[in-house]
C-alpha cells in the first residue's frame, strides 16, 4: 500500500461547493478505490473551512454515516454516504491526527496540523466510539 500525503494531493480546489453538491463530490470521490477516503476526507475539510464552519461532525448511522457542518452555530447535514466507507474516513482522520488507528473503543483527541489552503487552521480531532461506530 502506498502512503499518500497531502502534499501529492492532484485534486485541489480553492473554490466552494455548493452544499447540495458536496455529498454527490464526496462519494465519487469514496468510489476511487484506496486514495478516496484520502480526497474525500481533504475536500470536507476543505469545503468546511471554505464555508466558514465551526465544526465537521462524521456520524455514523445504522444505513450509512452522515457528514454534518456547524455554520452560525447550526447543524447542517451535508452528505451522507454507504457504511462501507465509514471506517476509512475515520481511519484517515486519525492518520491525519496522528492518533492510533487500530484503537477503536476509547474517546480520543488529536490535531490535525494546518494545510496552507485550509487558511493555516490547524484542526482539533476528537473520536468517541459509539454503538454504530466512531464518531469524529
Amino acid at each position: 500500500m502506498a502512503v499518500v500525503r497531502r502534499e501529492d494531493i492532484a485534486e485541489k480546489s480553492p473554490q466552494a461547493i455548493p452544499l447540495p453538491s458536496i455529498g454527490a463530490v464526496l462519494l465519487s470521490q469514496l468510489q476511487r478505490g484506496d486514495i478516496g477516503a484520502v480526497l474525500a476526507v481533504e475536500t470536507a475539510i476543505e469545503q468546511a473551512v471554505l464555508h466558514g464552519c465551526s465544526d465537521l461532525y462524521i456520524e455514523p448511522r445504522r444505513t450509512g454515516t452522515l457528514l454534518r457542518f456547524r455554520m452560525d452555530g447550526a447543524l447542517i447535514d451535508v452528505a451522507s454516504f454507504p457504511r462501507d466507507y465509514h471506517e476509512r474516513v475515520i481511519a484517515r482522520i486519525k492518520v491525519l491526527a496522528q492518533l492510533p488507528v487500530y484503537l477503536h473503543s476509547a474517546p480520543m483527541d488529536g490535531r490535525i496540523e494546518p494545510a496552507p489552503r485550509w487558511k493555516g487552521r490547524s484542526l482539533r480531532v476528537a473520536t468517541l466510539p459509539t454503538i454504530e461506530g466512531e464518531k469524529a
